[in-house]
């Protein structure tokens, strides 16, 4: 009966460290889109993005 406790105790303990793992990767991704967002390569990216939309709309007002 104590080993199965032992093995209830540890996948207790599983749980938890997966709960935490997932709470960290949760957090590391958060932090990469907001540095993504940041770039001055993401920021480009934009600029064309809307730059190609704006001349597209001034296509279609011709």
């Amino acid at each position: 009966m104590n080993y199965v406790k032992g093995l209830s105790d540890e996948v207790e303990g599983f749980k938890d460290e997966a709960k935490d793992f997932r709470a960290e990767i949760v957090k590391i991704s958060t932090e990469l889109l907001e540095t993504i967002d940041k770039s001055e390569i993401f920021s480009l990216i934009n600029e064309e993005e809307k730059k190609a939309k704006k001349e597209s709309a001034d296509q279609e007002n011709l």
